[in-house]
């Protein structure tokens, strides 16, 4: 598996364990990663996700 995969897997399976309820994609891939929110957009971006797309 190339590192490209995992990065890939890892934001699809990202979840905010901060936060209870539904929360945006990119909120929990800003947290996962330690990243901020532009760099979470473009993350989520890449992979074909909707960064405002509501994830529990």
């Amino acid at each position: 598996m190339t590192d490209e995969e995992l990065l890939e897997r890892a934001v699809h399976a990202a979840r905010d364990k901060f936060k209870r309820g539904k929360h945006y994609r990119w909120v929990a891939v800003m947290h996962v990663f330690a990243i901020g929110k532009t760099n979470a957009h473009h993350l989520c971006q890449r992979f074909g996700l909707d960064p405002d797309e509501l994830v529990s």
